[in-house]
């Protein structure tokens, strides 16, 4: 079951390198599918779509004839053989494909839009008006999908959710297409909590448009839910591999990590995601808990000081700062850390008062008189500031 879930994800990078046009690289993702799944018809499916795209027409029809072989009503491998066909001028055996493809999924106007120019250059007019007809009928329940899809959207914010599902399944029987139907469905899905359904719906989304980065965000939140932690990570890779800018998937991908004590990597993927938006302070309370479980104090200090800077209300981080500058075997780097602190804040009373603590504990009396004066000036009824 790994090993499918595997190429399954290797298979969606390589629909996502061909939509991107880094053929090299599908190429390369496609390989490796076939490494650990020989027998992977959408992977054969990949190659083909590939091999066309560069023009290599013969080694496309192999890899449509391998896919083909492996599942045989894979629709779009027998299309997409059509078009081969017809592209050599095999007439014949470019119609039979199309009506194999036609016969495996009646509802895909492209189909019989192509399967009619065939018959335009066999001069066979009413079958190729026939093909039109049937393209342009099933095209005219478009709108008619469009509408239903904007009802379902309405019923969903308004919180109607059983009539929002029904819409959104009418939508997708009028248009089978309708990528939006199957994110919302998947949306629905999850927020309910049947992870299934949000798979499947998700997967539906994904086969129809590969780089929808948002959809392999909520399948890897879909993976985490039910503990697939792997097949989370990949699906959060994914997301990352089509949007590089979404901190979000770094933070998923580093609590996974972290979960698996993979510290190292959890690291790198929480300094993204704080590098794209700063102020996810549970990214940040991690980091400094991975510095102190791999025994890294001055550098869990420093996070927290980092921190500090940042937002000097989180209390949190105080009390970290606090408990682990008292674990310093050399006084002096606590002192410095402190008087960093001051430096930034002259005017925090808390930092004066540790300053001043720590002055004294080490005798530093010209120091301490230095900043307890300070802290008096700006808090002159604090006996305790009067009596240190």
């Amino acid at each position: 079951m790994d090993q499918t879930i595997s190429a399954i994800h290797l298979n969606q990078k390589a629909e996502i390198y061909l939509v991107q046009g880094k053929l090299e690289a599908a190429t390369t993702a496609c390989h490796q599918v076939l490494e650990i799944e020989p027998n992977f018809p959408s992977t054969c499916k990949t190659l083909g779509n590939i091999w066309q795209r560069i023009g290599e027409i013969d080694k496309a029809k192999e890899w449509y004839i391998k896919a083909i072989n492996q599942q045989p009503n894979l629709a779009e491998a027998h299309a997409n053989l059509g078009s081969i066909y017809a592209q050599q001028k095999q007439w014949h055996l470019a119609i039979e494909c199309y009506r194999e493809a036609i016969g495996i999924k009646p509802n895909i106007p492209g189909f019989y839009r192509n399967l009619g120019k065939i018959w335009q250059e066999l001069d066979k007019v009413e079958l190729a008006r026939d093909c039109q007809e049937q393209a342009l009928s099933l095209e005219a329940h478009y709108p008619q999908a469009s509408k239903y899809l904007k009802q379902g959207k309405k019923l969903l914010e308004n919180g109607e959710i059983e009539e929002a599902i029904a819409y959104f399944q009418k939508a997708i029987n009028f248009n089978p297409f309708l990528v939006d139907a199957y994110q919302n469905l998947g949306d629905i899905s999850l927020k309910t909590k049947d992870f299934n359904e949000a798979i499947n719906y998700y997967q539906k989304a994904i086969e129809l448009k590969a780089d929808l980065w948002a959809v392999h965000h909520k399948l890897g939140k879909v993976f985490q839910e039910i503990g697939e932690l792997d097949t989370a990570i990949s699906s959060f890779r994914l997301s990352i591999e089509i949007n590089k800018n979404f901190p979000w998937s770094y933070k998923k991908l580093g609590d996974i990590l972290f979960q698996k004590g993979e510290l190292n990597e959890a690291d790198k993927f929480y300094q993204k995601a704080i590098e794209l938006k700063s102020d996810i302070w549970e990214v940040r309370r991690k980091l400094v808990e991975i510095k102190l479980q791999t025994g890294k104090l001055n550098e869990a200090i420093t996070r927290c000081i980092q921190v500090i800077k940042i937002n000097p209300n989180l209390t949190w981080f105080d009390q970290k700062l606090e408990e682990n500058i008292s674990k310093l075997e050399q006084q002096d780097q606590a002192l410095n850390y402190y008087r960093d602190l001051v430096k930034t804040e002259p005017n925090n009373i808390k930092w004066l008062d540790d300053l001043g603590k720590l002055l004294v504990k080490l005798q530093e009396w010209d120091e301490a008189i230095i900043v307890y004066r300070r802290a008096i000036e700006l808090e002159a009824n604090n006996h305790l500031f009067h009596r240190r």
